[in-house]
């Protein structure tokens, strides 16, 4: 069944809702991101969504496209919105989702710079609705599949991310550019800027340069979905017989 809202049309919803109490919301931004699309901290949580609704027996809302964008913002097609705006938008369709009758809402955060906005209203829209609310930073989660897979660390438009877009659409990943030699900049404790140097980013010594190796994206791809999937799955069924 379809289960993406924005293609329902809303008398496919009323009758989904009675059977359906879960929806996931997508969420990224629109920045630089090595030799991936700007809008890869979107595709990523949709295409984990579209991936792991059925086992969870949710529907999925359209993604929230705009989100703190901090170091990356002078690059071209990058846009930034406020910690607040962003905290009220998702607490508003949290509101929203409520009048509807979910129970519980997933949200599927593709972009660290919007963590704390995150985080924050999680405990928000539990009190204003009391649905149940679980936070995904899929790519901290995905961390201990990148070192298996990989046998490196994830990074900002490095290995993880370019793996997860080039096996979503690889005409999104430019791979033309894989040999720029101001391709990668590894952060130095106790330095920031704004820009960033370059726009893929590396966290540690064992940061992973980008792998266009198809067969090897895949299995990343497939292994964080169905991990994620299985986890979350968990995490709903234990909660909802201790509570609901």
């Amino acid at each position: 069944m379809e289960r993406r809202i924005e293609r329902m049309n809303w008398r496919e919803v009323k009758k989904a809702v009675e059977k359906i109490d879960r929806v996931i919301l997508p969420m990224g931004t629109l920045e630089a991101h090595s030799i991936t699309s700007n809008n890869t901290d979107t595709i990523i949580p949709e295409e984990i969504a579209i991936n792991i609704a059925e086992k969870l027996n949710a529907l999925i809302l359209p993604a929230i496209p705009y989100g703190v964008t901090t170091s990356l913002l002078p690059y071209p097609g990058s846009v930034n919105i406020k910690e607040s705006v962003l905290s009220e938008m998702i607490l508003d369709i949290a509101r929203s989702c409520k009048k509807d009758g979910y129970k519980s809402m997933i949200i599927i955060n593709g972009h660290g710079g919007n963590n704390s906005a995150v985080d924050f209203v999680k405990k928000q829209i539990f009190l204003e609705t009391g649905m149940f609310v679980y936070i995904v930073h899929w790519w901290i989660f995905a961390y201990p599949v990148c070192k298996e897979v990989f046998k490196a660390d994830g990074g900002h438009g490095s290995v993880d991310e370019t793996a997860m877009v080039l096996s979503i659409d690889e005409n999104l990943v430019k791979q033309e550019y894989i040999n720029d030699d101001s391709l990668y900049f590894q952060v130095i404790d106790g330095i920031s800027s704004i820009p960033s140097p370059a726009s893929t980013i590396l966290y540690s010594d064992n940061g992973g340069k980008i792998n266009p190796n198809k067969k090897l994206c895949r299995e990343y791809h497939d292994k964080v979905i169905s991990r994620l999937g299985d986890s979350l799955l968990e995490m709903l069924e234990k909660t909802e017989k201790n509570l609901l």
